[in-house]
Formats: C-alpha cells, structure tokens, sequence
C-alpha cells in the first residue's frame, strides 16, 4: 500500500516538500522548552519557505499536537514568525482531520520516509525506494538544524 502511495505523490506535478530534520538529543537543555524551541525551528522552515517562494496567501495545515501547552507553543511561535517576516500577508492555520486531508497524508508519508532515512541511517533497509522515491521531489535536501552539533545531551 505505501509503494502505491508512493507512486501516486510522483506523479502530483509541481509538488515540492521541504523539511528540517530536529535532533533533539543535540538540542542544548537552555532552548529545549516549547516556548524557545518551537518558535526557533519554525523560525528555520519558514525563513526559507519565505525566500523561496511567492505567495498571495500562505495556507498551513497542522495535524493534531497532544499536548495543549505545545500546541499553543507551535501555533503562537507560527503565527510570531510570520508576522516578524511578512507582517502584511495574509495567512491562514488549519486543522483538518488528517483522515481527511490529502495534504497531510502525502505530508505523512514523505516526513516517514525522510524519519526512517535519519532514524535508520540507511534509505528503508529491507526497501530503499521509499526515500528514493520522494527525493525527487524534495525542494532541498532535508535541512539538519544541528548538524555541526557534536554534543549528545541525552
């Protein structure tokens, strides 16, 4: 089912994905609270989003986050950095039902794909085409946050 997923999302024309990878056992303890790291890694995604595209309305979509207090921590960090960066566009946050949007089930599957390149080292191991079948459409190689962090804090 997921390699037929898989070549379904190749064939979406002018799809792009972009996603920063976050080690956060590599995240020093004095930015790990919600309320410093959440505005600071979407600081990253959106200052490029920012530079790389033209937009007239930016839309995002955000599956569930089960906790409240990182939950407001995300979207109040989402909606400070759009202001900080393009005070005067218009945007908009959703929260669809992932069972019933589109977007954040392709967003789910290519985000697994890159997880288990990172979290496994390799590209899926028992079936290396998961990775090498979204990396054609990845805007950028993923962005590692830390990685010229050489210090495991946990």
């Amino acid at each position: 089912m997921r390699d037929q997923l898989f070549n379904i999302i190749q064939q979406i024309r002018g799809f792009k994905a972009h996603s920063i990878v976050v080690q956060k056992n590599k995240a020093n303890p004095s930015i790990r609270d919600a309320q410093k790291f959440y505005p600071m890694m979407v600081g990253f995604l959106l200052g490029y989003i920012f530079k790389t595209y033209a937009y007239s309305k930016l839309c995002i979509f955000i599956d569930g986050i089960p906790i409240k207090r990182q939950k407001d921590a995300f979207i109040g960090a989402i909606k400070s950095e759009i202001k900080n960066k393009q005070p005067k566009q218009p945007f908009v946050i959703y929260f669809p039902n992932a069972a019933s949007n589109c977007f954040l089930q392709i967003s789910d599957y290519v985000n697994w794909a890159i997880f288990r390149k990172w979290e496994k080292g390799d590209t899926r191991s028992y079936d290396p085409r998961s990775y090498e079948l979204i990396k054609s459409f990845l805007g950028r190689p993923e962005l590692d946050i830390f990685q010229y962090g050489d210090v495991d804090y946990y």
